[in-house]
């Protein structure tokens, strides 16, 4: 009954009025997803009623899209309820649409509610889950507390560097070049000096373009003294070896790194010697 009636809704939701939708049907849908919650549904159940709230709790939380306060206080609880559902497709869904509620969810409702439920779809079966999941990082990792990024996240993706997937493999790397930026000094030592050079060598090319282009866009993290040898000992040598690929982008990008990493690594030689 509940499901026809906001199935009935979500096709009909343009023809109520804004403060209708914001303050009565959006409160009714919070009151079901609350009382399902003390029910024995079967899973097939609870995705397709996450289902038919999905596009009513995204549209009429477009309605409060300039009061911030007000989109926390009335969107955001039906947001983490649909999270809580495990049904692969609201999943996706979610995932999918994540720039269309993402500003709004804070770093306490982030790390407390919905961190570890997005991280599930790290270990789906499904190779468009672990995708996605992959890609909201890129949104999701500045809002994300120190042990989240640096330890939780990261046994994730590391891990993904060995996905069965190429396309997960290479994007895994794309997404840890950019959030790397994002991470204590620790992680991002290893990162430049494990996760990328490994990366490099692979024998997919296009992660082996990703792992070069990471190394090119952080090795300058490494540029003081101290970890200069570091620079040299691990990264240089994933670089020497892309220099005779197979592939002609393989070897231009890893030329015109090679030449760069050299040229500030002498120019950090001749500052050690004044």
């Amino acid at each position: 009954e509940k499901l026809d009636f906001f199935q009935r809704i979500s096709s009909e939701l343009d023809s109520f009025p804004p403060q209708a939708c914001k303050y009565k049907i959006l409160k009714e849908i919070k009151s079901t997803q609350e009382g399902v919650k003390g029910q024995n549904l079967a899973p097939q159940a609870q995705g397709q009623l996450a289902t038919v709230l999905f596009e009513p709790v995204l549209k009429i939380g477009s309605m409060f899209e300039d009061d911030e306060a007000e989109y926390k206080k009335h969107v955001v609880p039906a947001i983490i309820n649909l999270f809580a559902c495990n049904d692969r497709g609201i999943r996706v869904s979610l995932l999918q649409n994540l720039d269309r509620y993402a500003k709004f969810l804070d770093e306490q409702v982030m790390n407390g509610k919905l961190f570890e439920s997005i991280c599930s779809g790290f270990g789906d079966t499904t190779p468009i889950l672990r995708e996605l999941t992959l890609k909201s990082m890129l949104v999701i990792a500045p809002k994300l507390s120190e042990k989240n990024l640096n330890d939780v996240l990261m046994r994730h993706l590391v891990r993904l560097q060995s996905d069965q997937e190429p396309s997960i493999r290479t994007n895994t790397v794309i997404c840890l070049s950019r959030i790397v930026q994002y991470t204590n000094e620790a992680t991002r030592e290893k990162l430049i000096i494990g996760s990328f050079p490994k990366a490099a060598r692979e024998h997919f090319t296009h992660t082996r373009i990703a792992g070069l282009k990471a190394i090119a866009s952080t090795y300058k993290h490494l540029l003081t003294a101290p970890k200069v040898p570091l620079l040299t000992a691990k990264v240089l040598p994933a670089i020497c070896v892309a220099l005779s690929d197979a592939s002609p982008e393989v070897r231009s990008i890893a030329f015109a790194t090679m030449k760069t990493v050299l040229k500030d690594l002498e120019a950090e030689s001749e500052e050690r010697a004044i």
